[in-house]
């Protein structure tokens, strides 16, 4: 069983420097990609915003079973809480907060369970 703190903190670390690396990429360079079939830089950072917003919500409210044909329509209820991310500095600060409220919401729920 994979503790609910260890992903957490897994993912607050993967947040953390995400939001490092947005603010440290040129912002006209955000739609970069190295190759053709891959996600462009702007793209693979919203994806852990969303991955990342998503799988905790999953977790801090008890979902079990993960591997079910609704699995994306659930994901989807997280990923419409979050903002609009239409440039480097608020993609970097929407990284920045979830990793806040994500870490305050995980925190209660650790510690409930304890």
């Amino acid at each position: 069983m994979i503790r609910t703190e260890t992903v957490l903190d897994s993912w607050k670390t993967v947040r953390q420097d995400t939001a490092q690396a947005v603010e440290d990429f040129p912002a006209a360079e955000l739609d970069f990609k190295p190759v053709a079939d891959v996600m462009s830089f702007r793209e693979m950072a919203r994806h852990i915003l969303e991955a990342g917003h998503a799988i905790t919500g999953l977790l801090l409210d008890g979902v079990e079973n993960m591997a079910t044909p609704q699995f994306r329509e659930m994901l989807q209820k997280y990923i419409a809480e979050l903002p609009q991310t239409p440039d480097a500095a608020a993609l970097a600060q929407a990284l920045r907060q979830n990793v806040e409220m994500r870490d305050a919401l995980g925190n209660a729920a650790v510690h409930e369970g304890t």
